[in-house]
């Protein structure tokens, strides 16, 4: 009988050159392991879903990518309802936020490897917004600001990539803490339905985002909804104070804090603004959220997952 073959997707910019390392460190294990596979590194985002595409197209039925979480966003695109696809993350991001849900090490001991490889898999919801699919969450408002800050700068007119160092970010962070203006905006869903001053709405599949905010640690990545945090306008005090509290996910039953789950959400604001999914950025005035129940059937560590 012949062996199963895994294709493999290596996006070896992530985590400024993590991701080439973390390649070498899995190819290794796959050798050791007798475990046929092809490998494929990316020079582009927009190879990661067509490598995913492409290994369907084979006949293949496990699908890796090692990247970040936006490297995982993209390589699910086509994945999404395959019922005979597994699909595995190896983290080789920079913050590495969706694999501490599915019960791994942000970066792989020897036992989390140990425990890839028996490749016990669950069933996770995904979430959709305007037709993009994505694992671990959205946010809009002053981390979505943060992020694109991070990502992007004018000059010349053009936008350019700039370096996304650790200072950088906190530098982001403190700044739009200080000077982000909230947005107004229109929230439909099934428990709320209001004009909202948004200084910051996370949707989150799992719970934790930009290497080290739980900003929905109660998500469960298999109830079939999401878990919602909407933050309105806020004294700056208020803001330092929260910010403080999201990092061990204390912030839930605060007075200030909206947090709610659903399983659709409408937003509706009156000029484009940025959100990040997964990592990526997505900019619209218009935001049509809903959720896929077990959409994706995942490697994972059931017992330290965030699962039902």
């Amino acid at each position: 009988m012949e062996k199963e073959v895994w294709g493999v997707i290596v996006n070896p910019n992530a985590g400024s050159g993590s991701g080439l390392k973390y390649s070498l460190i899995f190819e290794k294990k796959l050798r050791d392991r007798n475990i046929k596979a092809i490998i494929r590194h990316t020079q582009c985002k927009e190879d990661i879903s067509r490598f995913s595409s492409e290994y369907l197209k084979k006949g293949i039925k496990t699908i890796i990518a090692v990247g970040g979480d936006g490297t995982f966003g993209e390589a699910i695109q086509p994945i999404v309802g395959k019922k005979h696809v597994t699909f595995g993350a190896v983290p080789a991001g920079t913050g590495n936020d969706f694999i501490i849900s599915l019960g791994f090490s942000e970066f792989f001991t020897e036992k989390d490897w140990e425990i890839f490889f028996e490749r016990k898999t669950t069933k996770i919801d995904v979430g959709i917004c305007n037709n993009h699919y994505f694992i671990n969450g959205m946010g809009i408002g002053f981390d979505a600001q943060v992020a694109w800050e991070m990502l992007l700068k004018k000059s010349g007119g053009k936008k350019k990539l700039i370096y996304n160092s650790k200072l950088g970010y906190q530098w982001n962070v403190i700044k739009n803490i200080l000077f982000y203006r909230e947005k107004q905006m229109f929230i439909d869903t099934e428990n709320l339905k209001r004009k909202a001053n948004c200084f910051l709405i996370t949707i989150g599949n799992g719970r934790r985002f930009g290497g080290a905010y739980y900003l929905t640690p109660e998500a469960l990545l298999n109830d079939n909804k999401f878990d919602i945090c909407l933050v309105e306008k806020i004294s700056l005090m208020s803001r330092i104070i929260e910010m403080l509290k999201v990092k061990k996910g204390k912030h839930v039953n605060d007075r200030i804090i909206n947090y709610f789950r659903a399983k659709r959400i409408y937003l509706t604001f009156e000029r484009e603004v940025p959100s990040h999914m997964d990592g990526e950025m997505l900019f619209s005035s218009h935001f049509e959220i809903g959720i896929v129940n077990n959409g994706l059937n995942i490697i994972s560590n059931p017992e330290c997952g965030n699962f039902i």
